[in-house]
């Protein structure tokens, strides 16, 4: 077969191959289409919540009472924050929250001028508490996450259980202080009394204007006890340990499961009944994934190999035009023993074109598939 010939056959079956596989090809594009909408429904409504946070702090003013600015200083020494927090007030702000990964932002309504020391104290120590544990940036982290993997139901309810704990353990903070749980709680009624159970804006770093988990919030305040369990960084080490054996076998089987997708091109039926069956122009050829063997037949009727070679795969890539590339090295079986070979294998985009050149371990990798090539083949996957 002349090399014209080849060149015809490839580019025939490239069109057919091309009409009958387009129609598959669109489920993945339909669902990464619909991953793409998902992410920018949860996301971009983050976003925009932190931006009008950002424009709210950028708008508040810095509170201007000394004993304010003195009690924030006192508690955050207290707590071991190092970093300089900064005392702020706004009318447009109706609860207390936290703004900032790196320099920490405390905004306060201004009303907070009305409130008695006890209450400011609390609040005061409760932000401080968010502070301390980087919660701003932890619940932004979740929440970026939750949105790329908005399909997850388990991640959601993992995030709306960890914003729970994470008030739980900064009203702890407030009893650990020597706030009284009654008292605490009251200081809590009379803030949700205050910003008229308004929730300020997505990404705020606390719930405490949310009437709807008051009695909740109040159940858990109350059932708190002074020095209670400390996490501390080997519990955090620990849990980090534990997370990591859970997602280990997840991430096995996810990058196992696409290297086999991507060399499942290779492997099944390769036939070309223009071949004579002799000088290994075999007729079928079968590339078996589980045992790493090419068995060959000289003709498609045969029911008996005419010899079987082990091969294995050295590397692997996909050219500009979408085409599977494979370096294989294979040992023949004589009866002088085995002889290697080296190969280079080419599977068009379609996954029905196979093409392949090789030559002896003593010549080298072959430097191109060319059809003048004397170890030149092609074959058609047999469905």
């Amino acid at each position: 077969m002349d090399r014209d010939h080849y060149v015809g056959l490839v580019t025939k079956l490239n069109r057919v191959s091309q009409t009958v596989y387009t129609s598959p090809s669109r489920l993945p594009l339909f669902a990464t289409l619909a991953w793409i909408a998902g992410v920018l429904f949860f996301l971009v409504p983050l976003m925009l919540g932190r931006f009008a946070l950002m424009v709210m702090r950028r708008e508040a003013e810095t509170c201007r009472n000394p004993d304010h600015s003195a009690l924030v200083k006192k508690l955050a020494a207290r707590f071991g924050i190092s970093r300089d927090v900064v005392l702020m007030t706004s009318n447009r702000c109706s609860v207390p929250f936290t703004y900032g990964f790196r320099r920490p932002v405390l905004v306060m309504p201004a009303g907070m001028q009305r409130w008695t020391r006890r209450q400011l104290e609390a609040v005061l120590i409760h932000e401080l508490a968010h502070i301390r544990r980087r919660d701003c940036l932890t619940q932004f982290t979740a929440r970026v996450i939750c949105g790329l993997f908005w399909f997850v139901l388990l991640i959601w309810i993992a995030y709306a259980r960890m914003q729970r704990e994470q008030e739980k353990a900064c009203d702890g903070c407030v009893i650990d202080a020597g706030i009284k749980p009654v008292e605490y709680t009251g200081h809590i009624v009379d803030l949700v009394r205050f910003s008229k159970g308004h929730i300020l804006l997505p990404g705020i770093s606390n719930a405490m204007g949310m009437k709807s988990v008051l009695n909740e919030r109040i159940k858990s305040v109350l059932s708190l006890k002074s020095n209670r369990f400390s996490f501390k960084k080997k519990n955090l080490w620990g849990l980090l340990i534990v997370c990591t054996g859970l997602l280990a076998p997840i991430l096995t089987v996810t990058v196992g499961s696409k290297a086999y997708v991507y060399e499942k091109a290779l492997y099944g039926t390769w036939v070309n009944t223009e071949y004579s069956g002799k000088f290994y122009q075999d007729q079928r050829i079968i590339m078996d994934s589980d045992e790493g063997m090419i068995t060959r037949y000289a003709s498609i009727f045969d029911s008996h190999p005419e010899g079987k070679s082990r091969f294995t795969i050295i590397d692997k890539w996909t050219d500009s035009e979408g085409n599977r590339c494979f370096k294989i090295r294979w040992e023949c079986e004589f009866e002088a023993g085995w002889v290697k070979y080296y190969e280079f294998r080419r599977i068009s985009h379609s996954g029905m074109i196979l093409e392949f050149v090789n030559q002896r371990e003593r010549q080298g990798w072959p430097s191109k598939l060319d059809p003048d090539h004397p170890n030149y083949r092609i074959y058609y996957r047999q469905r």
